[in-house]
């Protein structure tokens, strides 16, 4: 006998996740901004809530409505602020900061700055060595013997 249970957030603190009391205008608000790509900070201090309430209408909203677009470019533009921060804090104090420690963390920013920009995490390229010969033979719609790759 297979059970299926019904999906739901488990709620990770007591706080009443209900948002009877919450003005349309204000969930509006709320839906607007997070469609805009506004942070959950700037939500909160905007439409005078607590984390809880955003975090709840943001929850009942899905991610449908976001803009991803909008969302990543935001999140690049902090990455790279951060990015450049940490870069010009390690040029200021490199004699002083273990090799170990900043280089690893700007690394991983930078790598995600690629990824929101769409750029691609692995370049695989492949490679084909004919002669003048055969490229001539293709281009007339020949089918050619290809050589061997070399070991």
């Amino acid at each position: 006998m297979e059970y299926e249970s019904k999906y739901e957030r488990v709620k990770s603190d007591s706080k009443d996740g209900n948002q009877e009391n919450l003005e349309p205008e204000k969930r509006e608000k709320i839906e607007w901004m997070t469609k805009e790509g506004h942070t959950q900070k700037e939500i909160e201090a905007e439409v005078k809530v607590s984390s809880h309430t955003v975090v709840a209408v943001r929850q009942q909203m899905g991610d449908s409505d976001i803009d991803i677009g909008n969302y990543k470019r935001q999140t690049a533009d902090l990455f790279k602020k951060i990015v450049m921060k940490g870069a010009h804090r390690l040029n200021l104090e490199i004699d002083d900061i273990p090799i170990g420690m900043m280089p690893v963390s700007l690394a991983i920013l930078i790598d995600k700055i690629a990824v929101l920009q769409d750029q691609p995490t692995v370049i695989i390229e492949s490679r084909l060595k004919i002669s003048h010969e055969h490229l001539n033979k293709m281009l007339e719609g020949e089918i050619i013997e290809l050589p061997d790759e070399p070991k």
